[in-house]
């Protein structure tokens, strides 16, 4: 793809060649990755399980247990669309969990391998859009983060969606890079639209990697309105791809199926409450030590704000850009939440932030490390930016085969850069 654009910062490269450099630092470089990977495994499968179904649970199961026509007319009239409970049904005709069979057990590992993808995206994305030392801290502070455990180990839509989210902002930075992008925005629509068929309030992400994409791409000089075209063209195909279903969607909500539950913010007081519990959410999950979600909203926004100074402060355009991107698609959806729900109805709940909850990114230098509250996965997650429990390899070895690409003088040529070739 001539005058390509893309957003890995130049000054990393040398430090991502570094980190690979030799065979004694890739094996150290696998082995960090394959533990933190296995922790994160070992954690989500601690107690697995162990507790009884609470009623959306059940109703998952109960769905995923009638036949798939059964199950899509009940769906035309419920709250979410019916792709989790297809994959659900498939999931338990190969399993057949019951009672005596690890009921809870075995429904809950869609959700598990969902949470392990989440893992390997969350490294793919941080060594792409900053360096490989990023891609590790990101991966190991997901592997024990309590809102994505929480909602990994849940018979219910969330991390599915959560790691079809950042799926959907992988293929679009590797879009802005590759030579060949038609094949990354095949899986980009594909992963769209599957988002859509999971959740809703999917379509929050998409909006918000719109408009980072575009963004991105209206800054580039050369042949951007090709660019722009063709990133267009996935929007249409993942939107063909959706249409069967659209109809059910608008009237869902339109007309929603059961009237709105949750309270709306009346007073300023309750409106900071939900913002504490948001931001609190992001690191100590949704259920905050001692019920005292403020001191740590107070903690996530004072390291977001040091962090965004931070990298404005120096190291290149193209890292600003990436934080830019990875700030965009972890608060704009969330700010899309909260609009609606101050304006039109409230649909605010704190499980709907799980799509993007923050995984805290290193900086590259050790004495300016600056642990940055933005998150590279993204969801209504348990923990919106990690096919199933394996970890792809390929990811590791793409990055490896990335530091043997020379320049003319050399140098590494960078995964991705702001500025055209």
């Amino acid at each position: 793809m001539g005058g390509r654009l893309s957003i890995t910062p130049k000054s990393r490269v040398s430090d991502r060649n570094s980190a690979f450099t030799g065979n004694s630092a890739f094996e150290h470089q696998r082995s960090l990755l394959l533990l933190g990977v296995l922790l994160g495994f070992a954690l989500r499968l601690f107690r697995l399980g162990a507790e009884s179904l609470w009623y959306d649970e059940t109703v998952s199961v109960y769905l995923a247990r009638q036949p798939l026509t059964t199950m899509l007319a009940h769906t035309a009239g419920d709250i979410h669309p019916p792709g989790y409970y297809a994959l659900l049904h498939l999931w338990q005709q190969a399993t057949a969990p019951t009672l005596a069979h690890g009921l809870e057990f075995l429904y809950a590992w869609p959700s598990l391998a969902a949470g392990l993808l989440l893992l390997a995206l969350i490294y793919a994305l941080g060594c792409r859009l900053f360096d490989a030392r990023t891609g590790l801290i990101t991966l190991w502070l997901a592997a024990a983060n309590p809102f994505q455990l929480w909602y990994s180990q849940e018979v219910r839509m969330y991390t599915v969606g959560a790691a079809l989210a950042l799926l959907c902002l992988w293929t679009a930075v590797r879009f802005l890079d590759d030579r060949q992008p038609r094949r990354w925005l095949a899986v980009y629509a594909v992963s769209a639209a599957a988002g859509l068929y999971t959740l809703y309030y999917f379509a929050f992400w998409l909006v918000a990697v719109n408009v980072a994409i575009l963004a991105l791409l209206w800054r580039g000089e050369t042949k951007r309105r090709v660019h722009i075209g063709v990133w267009l063209g996935a929007q249409l195909g993942a939107a063909l791809l959706f249409a069967p279903w659209l109809p059910n969607a608008v009237r869902q909500v339109l007309e929603p199926p059961v009237p709105p539950w949750r309270t709306a913010w009346t007073t300023p007081a309750a409106l900071l409450a939900s913002l504490s519990e948001t931001m609190s959410a992001l690191v100590v999950g949704q259920s905050p030590p001692g019920a005292l979600a403020w001191p740590w909203a107070l903690l996530v926004s004072g390291v977001t704000v040091a962090f965004i100074l931070w990298a404005w402060r120096g190291d290149g355009r193209a890292y600003r850009t990436s934080v830019a991107l990875v700030l965009t698609v972890v608060f704009l959806p969330m700010a899309q939440l909260y609009a609606i729900t101050l304006l039109v109805t409230p649909i605010y709940h704190v499980r709907y932030v799980f799509l993007r909850a923050a995984v805290f990114i290193g900086a590259r230098r050790p004495h300016r490390r600056v642990l940055g509250a933005a998150t590279l996965a993204g969801n209504r997650l348990p923990g919106f930016m990690a096919g199933g429990q394996r970890r792809r390899r390929c990811q590791l070895l793409e990055q490896s085969a990335l530091s043997r690409r020379r320049s003319p003088r050399g140098r590494g040529v960078p995964c991705c850069k702001l500025a055209p070739q």
